[in-house]
């Protein structure tokens, strides 16, 4: 059996947890465009 071992050091953490929050940015920007170009084409309401 070749197991692979992984050494989680603070680097590690920082740099995983930098990226879930880059793409978690991403995502509240892609959404909020949706949600402005959504808002333009709704009709007032009466």
């Amino acid at each position: 059996m070749n197991k692979k071992l992984t050494l989680i050091t603070s680097d590690v953490i920082e740099e995983c947890l930098c990226e879930s929050l880059d793409s978690l940015e991403k995502r509240a920007k892609t959404t909020q465009k949706i949600n402005i170009t959504s808002s333009k084409t709704r009709r007032p309401l009466k």
